[in-house]
């Protein structure tokens, strides 16, 4: 069996470089290459595994969706666009709960094979296999997108996967049906996310491994190229080069011919490398903003780096001591977040949702901009108060007839801005609360860092508290607010409020995103209330990209990026 596999990879192998040559050597191509870096390696292309933001990145350059963003007219915004798809789907129900997607005929993988409609319906049920237990699974049963029929039951074994709402009623139309009425819209935005990329299936089938799931994607051997460019080279720990698709739908969008993404993981060697002109971007880090200050190349934004201190309500040590709004509140009012953003060159956040998460569309504002949002966070929640955090505390012992109580921080051991929040909030704790808790740091793994967040009903006492962020879709507000949901699944937060509930129903249902941004606003006022999680600060990032590139974009365009992979080199 592992001879055939084998030869199966070697033959497939082959195929694609072959193709790829065909790129490399176009003698009609001038456009340059476009010379990014990366500060960690790609581990997996497989998108179902994984949500690390190198993997994200370098997968929306290789892999094919549904659907996919490109740039507006004006240089200022972002559109869906049918990717693999014809046009927008189509609802074919009354109720609007059954959709069809026409399909391109000539989409093809990089070995020249076309993609069929069953190719998807097979990328989908890869997704959802409950053998392969893929973390990103749960996007097609999510409520915050277009929940399809049957996805959950087949991924927890409840169903066959001919019963999920996802068919191929001939090679170029899929039916799609959902557990609840959607928008054209939210279909579109469950299509493009990276989580639904097409596979190819004999290199998927030939990569699985005994124990579940399957190494697709984590090698060149492993992976067949689709979409806008195509892998050539996969040196590990080092490099990674992509060449233009001429056979993709927009190719002419893309002037550039390839891009070649280098491992640098110190930041002071990639200012080395971007300053002799051997890189094309540039991410500064907080220590060097001071040498850029006035470099007209400087481009500042806001990103994914909301941090937060996530709580275990549902820890029963101590009678359930994590659980008392009272003591969250001696957290909240005791956590010092000027010092601590200072400190970190942050700022300090004490909002839920993050400046990049868009809540107009049609304008591009941020959620955080739209009127209204904020007005319910008083001073209450925006000043550091000893007095009342201590007041807070002593409620909280005092219930439960004890002098003293103790509480471990976590984070993970590669996340620098986390373990410094974490040092600190431990000093600022133990001074502020003298002895009354005691506070005990953890380092873990990254890889770890996803399972123990969240609450485990066989093991309530996994974690205390841990410091981090969540980066869910900035495309509307409401899907900050889906993990908050009592029938989340699998379970963040040990916290359940009806009303909560209801008005999240709303949000997601409401086809106005004006009029859903305001009922989050309610649900952002009813956490804040419950301190269900506590907003700590949060991260801006200022990027370069040298003078010979020429940006399709005004500035950076919160959802999309800069759209670099557009851009055009002018040497």
């Amino acid at each position: 069996m592992k001879k055939l596999i084998c030869i199966v990879l070697s033959l497939l192998l082959l195929s694609a470089c072959s193709f790829s040559e065909k790129v490399t050597d176009d003698p009609e191509r001038t456009g340059g290459r476009f010379r990014d870096y990366t500060n960690a390696p790609l581990n997996t292309l497989n998108m179902y595994t994984t949500s690390d933001t190198v993997s994200i990145n370098l997968s929306r350059l290789c892999t094919l969706r549904l659907y996919t963003k490109l740039i507006n007219q004006d240089g200022d915004g972002y559109f869906y666009a049918p990717d693999l798809a014809l046009s927008s789907p189509v609802s074919i129900s009354d109720d609007n709960t059954v959709w069809q997607i026409s399909l391109r005929k000539d989409c093809r993988w990089a070995n020249g094979e076309i993609i069929t409609a069953q190719d998807f319906v097979y990328s989908m049920h890869a997704l959802l296999d409950p053998e392969s237990a893929n973390r990103q699974a749960s996007v097609l049963s999510s409520s915050a997108y277009a929940p399809i029929k049957n996805a959950y039951e087949y991924n927890t074994g409840a169903c066959s996967a001919g019963e999920v709402g996802i068919e191929a009623t001939d090679d170029c139309t899929l039916r799609i049906t959902c557990t609840l009425p959607v928008t054209a819209d939210k279909l579109m935005r469950l299509f493009e996310t990276p989580y639904t990329m097409v596979v190819y299936k004999p290199l998927y089938e030939a990569s699985r491994i005994e124990t579940g799931g399957s190494a697709y994607g984590t090698s060149a051997e492993t992976f067949m190229s689709a979409g806008p460019m195509i892998l050539t080279r996969w040196e590990k720990d080092a490099l990674y080069c992509f060449d233009r698709n001429p056979d993709y739908v927009y190719a002419d969008r893309y002037s550039i011919d390839g891009v070649d993404v280098s491992v640098v993981p110190d930041s002071n060697t990639a200012t080395e490398l971007f300053l002799s002109g051997q890189l094309d971007y540039l991410s500064i880090s907080y220590s060097q903003w001071e040498n850029f200050e006035d470099d007209p190349r400087v481009y500042d934004f806001w990103g994914n780096s909301l941090q937060y201190m996530f709580v275990n309500l549902g820890n029963p040590n101590q009678q359930n001591l994590l659980g008392d709004i009272d003591f969250r509140r001696a957290l909240y009012y005791g956590a010092q977040r000027t010092s601590l953003s200072a400190a970190l060159g942050a700022i300090p956040a004490t909002r839920l949702v993050r400046k990049a998460v868009v809540g107009d569309p049609a304008t591009g504002t941020p959620f955080v901009e739209l009127e209204g949002a904020g007005d319910y966070v008083d001073d209450g929640y925006t000043v550091y108060n000893p007095n009342l955090a201590k007041e807070y505390l002593d409620r909280a012992l005092e219930k439960r007839g004890i002098k003293e109580a103790d509480m471990e921080i976590y984070y993970g051991e590669s996340a620098t801005h986390s373990r410094a929040a974490s040092e600190i909030l431990h000093a600022q704790y133990s001074s502020l609360f003298e002895g009354k808790l005691t506070v005990t740091l953890r380092s873990v793994p990254a890889a770890m860092q996803y399972n123990l967040r969240r609450y485990n009903p066989d093991d309530p006492t996994a974690f205390d508290t841990s410091i981090g962020s969540i980066t869910p879709s900035a495309d509307a507000p409401h899907y900050t607010f889906q993990y908050y949901v009592s029938s989340y699944s699998p379970p963040r937060f040990c916290y359940s409020n009806a009303e909560y509930d209801r008005l999240y129903a709303e949000a997601v249902s409401e086809s106005d995103p004006i009029k859903s941004a305001r009922i989050c606003m309610q649900l952002e006022q009813i956490l804040l209330s419950d301190l269900v999680i506590i907003p700590l600060y949060e991260l801006p990032s200022k990027a370069l990209f040298s003078s010979r590139v020429q940006l399709p974009t005004d500035g950076f365009i919160n959802n999309f990026g800069f759209g670099y992979e557009f851009c055009t080199l002018v040497e």
